[in-house]
């Protein structure tokens, strides 16, 4: 009659056609992570139920064989993979049975929080869709139904899986069903919002029962056939209807309490109340009344236990026999309070175990409840949340913080930050009773530890102000103690998020104060941390020197002998020496540490150092190895779903188009990472993709498209402090108001960059910054000033490894010797930037323009058919590039913006 009644009806003639998998939700369920699905796809992997359905297909044959759950788990093992091994690796988080369907899968790939629970999402739809293919593998023509009992009740982590499930279902052999109270739509609106929005979401509200159905049950109940209207059988269904509401649970018990009662069948006219006057609470206390006392003592058990249990947890907590809790359970089942689900039972519905646990004397309830812990405990049970429930409202704290514990860390390790942090808000509930005067060492670094555990979560979750309330918390709670040591983590931590927050000279200054601390305690590990911080903020404020400093301090300190730890210090300081130009040493250190994270089998780390190393490989000229770094390391990033990986792939690969001078494939690369970035919520990616369009956008010759992006990119590389992307858009605009011939607000772009390129020494965005600049002197006149521009740019250029920027300032110094009516002097400058375009690229200028400049010169010095053959060449070039624009109008465009340059 009602909603779970209804669908397993629905689902009823299906088993023989269809793989139906289902879980059920339930009140306690919210504090155990993905726990329905885990439930439904146990049924199928387990391997009990495989070894029994291989046993039925042998004893009674193929065609006997009809369950389709036993042929699918049967078939299962000798099916090929639905998954690749890293896919089945995450999955098997969850579902350790996969291990032993498949022997030899790899350990779970190590990555950031962020990502892992994207990847692990992803693991469990695989596993889902391909059981659902293995279905139809099979022969079955039905889909398969996963089904989900009380959705209501569900976890975050599930629902929020479910929402992902739901961009991938459509077009697959696949229904999902899910049931929920009207009641408690709210705990699922997120859900049903987001699976609306893909188009995959169709729902049937169950109404209220009408008077005409009332009356149909009634008649079942008492038995009646007859024809026609029964005066008291109408009369008796409004009274019902009326008290229940026409509420179909409430309506089944009330009939199952007047049946029990002996009250139906009989005149129902002498029924003029119910057993529940208003409340369902009532008419079950009616029908438990009924019980046996070794029925009661199991149906009090298992209350306590949940909507669902096993034999042996209520047989231990009712403290009865095998022959007195089975002789209960038989007597619970018959009287419908209870239903047999092998492995074990199930309550008929919430509302019944709730008002048995609410009818509980209190002393007696916390007795059940301890004994439930300890038996779960004891029978080894994996649910620590669940055994830390029981302890906690047993009031046994010991044990359920001890529990509460073991729960946090599976959460974290599953990616279920909400429930994580429920686990330690407990846990400090629970430590304030075990410690209330605060003075037990180890309660004092147990409340420490919980507080900068959850203040990391916040973070994940972007709850900054709950965040820095826990800081401030834990921070208090040291200087209260007087611990030095705690004191000590408080300020490392208040150092990191200072950083992360973009506060790098408040950082540093805390950084300071931080390492005379740990020095005093002798504690090597905190010092490494903290001048690894330093050399993180001086790095973003653009000193380069300084973050090598403390960097390769946190080096000898102690992080050298670490793999993890060196690699990453290695790999800022990678990032260090790009900033500064020097893209030799920077590929040694990004090398390096590649190795350090192969050897740790960090496979989302090699992915990044891989990117890195490409993106150096390419400003290095050598571009065929560039993208061969770049193509495996984001392929690998794919195959282990590190997304922000595959972001930061994207946009590089964006910048090895950029430099091939394929400008419109270059574009439409970075919107990929463009859109990546901003699901991630990463500003700094979000920076680099917008310069990287609005620079192509350049290019094809879109000016108030590129000014727009570029403009973006600037003020947002602004709000974050990083200076060298900022004085990169910069340069960016600046070309672009030249083109647009806006020399003065070029100027001002211009000069803006070279100031925050001096200031943070980043020696590519200076040399491009005053070649940029060098240009608007000479197209306004100012010829000397031109020439002094690039020739520092020039300068910079060969004392780094930048044979695009000194191609560029070869060029431009020879335009201004040429401009000055020295056409000698301008062609042995030009001369120079023909020899470097075989190894510069296409993002700044575009070589054309290096032949065009070298063919003016030419043309000066009278000879004619060298620079006819030059400019033959700069056009070449510009129509290789047109042909990579299949649209007509846009190549078109291109050609005539490249048409009347110089």
């Amino acid at each position: 009659m009602g909603k779970s009644r209804l669908i397993r009806d629905f689902l009823t003639p299906f088993s023989d056609r269809s793989l139906i998998l289902a879980g059920q939700c339930y009140p306690g369920g919210r504090d155990i992570p993905y726990y329905p699905i885990v439930q439904a796809l146990r049924t199928i992997l387990s391997k009990e139920a495989r070894d029994k359905a291989e046993r039925e297909e042998t004893s009674q044959g193929k065609e006997a064989t009809k369950n389709m759950t036993s042929i699918i788990c049967a078939s299962l093992p000798r099916l090929p993979r639905f998954s690749a091994e890293v896919w089945l690796a995450e999955a098997a988080r969850l579902l350790p049975d996969l291990h032993t369907i498949y022997a030899g899968l790899p350990p779970p790939s190590r990555c950031e929080p962020e990502e892992s629970r994207t990847r692990l999402f992803e693991a469990l739809s695989r596993v889902v869709c391909g059981l659902a293919n293995v279905s139809r593998f099979v022969g079955h023509p039905a889909p398969m139904i996963l089904f989900l009992d009380d959705i209501h009740w569900a976890d975050d982590a599930t629902l929020a899986w479910l929402g992902y499930l739901g961009q991938q279902v459509r077009g697959r052999p696949l229904l999902v069903i899910g049931t929920y109270r009207t009641e408690e739509v709210e705990a699922v609106d997120w859900l049903r919002h987001t699976l609306s929005v893909h188009g995959v979401l169709a729902e049937l509200k169950l109404a209220e029962l009408g008077l005409s159905s009332v009356l149909e049950l009634i008649r079942f109940f008492i038995g009646g056939r007859a024809e026609g209207e029964d005066a008291a059988a109408v009369a008796f269904a409004g009274r019902l209807t009326e008290a229940t509401g026409g509420n179909p649970f409430f309506l089944l018990e009330t009939l199952k309490a007047l049946t029990e009662a002996g009250r139906l069948p009989g005149n129902l006219e002498d029924v003029q109340d119910f057993p529940l006057p208003g409340t369902v609470q009532e008419a079950l206390e009616e029908r438990i009344r009924y019980l046996s006392p070794q029925a009661l003592q199991t149906l009090e058990a298992g209350a306590v236990l949940g909507l669902s249990f096993g034999f042996e947890p209520v047989e231990l907590v009712a403290g009865l026999s095998e022959i007195e809790a089975m002789a209960g359970l038989d007597e619970l089942v018959h009287r419908q309070l209870l239903e047999e689900t092998p492995p074990g039972y199930r309550f008929h519905h919430e509302l019944t175990r709730r008002t048995v646990e609410t009818v509980m004397r209190p002393i007696h309830h916390q007795l059940l409840h301890r004994r439930a812990g300890r038996a779960l405990a004891e029978l080894q049970i994996d649910q620590p949340a669940e055994i830390a429930r029981h302890f906690e409202i047993g009031t046994d704290a010991r044990s359920a913080l001890d529990y509460y514990r073991l729960a946090e860390q599976r959460a974290e390790a599953l990616f279920a930050w909400k429930e994580a942090e429920e686990y330690q808000g407990r846990m400090l509930a629970l430590i304030d009773q075990l410690d209330p005067s605060r003075s037990d060492p180890e309660y004092l670094h147990e409340r420490g530890q919980i507080l900068a555990n959850r203040a990391h979560l916040h973070f994940l979750r972007g709850r900054l102000a709950e965040r820095d309330a826990d800081l401030s918390a834990l921070a208090a709670l040291a200087e209260a103690s007087g611990d030095a040591a705690l004191l000590l983590q408080a300020l490392i931590h208040r150092v990191r998020y200072l950083n992360l927050d973009s506060q790098y000279e408040q950082a540093i200054e805390a950084a300071g104060e931080s390492l005379d601390l740990a020095d005093r305690l002798h504690d090597q590990v905190a010092h490494a941390r903290l001048l690894a911080q330093v050399g993180f903020a001086h790095y973003f404020l653009g000193h380069p020197h300084q973050a090598i400093a403390a960097l390769e301090s946190a080096l000898m300190a102690g992080a050298g002998a670490d793999p993890e730890m060196r690699g990453r210090i290695l790999h800022i300081l990678g990032y260090v020496y790009f900033h500064l130009g020097d893209f030799v040493r920077s590929l040694t250190y990004q090398q390096e540490a590649y190795g350090c994270h192969q050897a740790i089998a960090d496979h989302n780390r090699v992915a990044w150092d891989g990117l890195d190393i490409g993106a150096l490989y390419l400003e290095l000229g050598q571009c065929a190895e560039a993208r061969r770094w770049l193509d495996e390391s984001l392929a690998l990033a794919r195959r282990i779903g590190a997304r922000p990986a595959e972001a930061y792939g994207l946009t590089q690969l964006g910048c090895w188009e950029l430099h091939q001078g394929n400008y419109l494939t270059a574009a439409d690369v970075f919107r990929e990472s463009l859109q990546l970035q901003q699901e991630l919520h990463c500003e700094h990616g979000q920076v680099a993709a917008e310069e990287g369009i609005g620079l192509a956008l350049y290019h094809l010759g879109d000016l108030d498209r590129a000014r727009q992006w570029l403009g973006q990119a600037a003020a947002r590389a602004r709000s974050i402090g990083h200076l060298r992307r900022a004085a990169e858009a910069l340069v960016g605009l600046g070309l672009v108001n030249i083109a647009a011939d806006q020399m003065d607000t070029a100027r001002n772009c211009l000069r803006e960059a070279v100031q925050m390129a001096r200031v943070s020494k980043c020696q590519e965005s200076l040399s491009v910054g005053l070649t940029a600049l060098a240009m608007v002197e000479r197209h306004s006149g100012d010829l000397a000033r031109a020439q002094a521009y690039a020739d520092e740019a020039v300068r910079i250029a060969q004392e780094g490894t930048l044979p695009a920027c000194e191609m560029w300032g070869q060029m431009e110094l020879g335009l201004a010797l040429l401009a000055q009516g020295e056409p000698a002097a301008a062609l042995q400058h030009t001369e120079q930037a023909v020899l470097l375009t075989s190894r510069a690229h296409e993002a700044w200028i575009g070589t054309e323009e290096v032949y065009r400049a070298h063919a003016r010169v030419l043309d000066a010095l009278g000879r004619r058919e060298a620079a006819d053959e030059c400019r033959q060449r700069a056009w070449s070039i510009v129509e290789a590039k047109a042909g990579g624009i299949a649209d007509l109008a846009l190549r078109q465009h291109y050609l005539h913006s490249r048409s009347g340059m110089d």
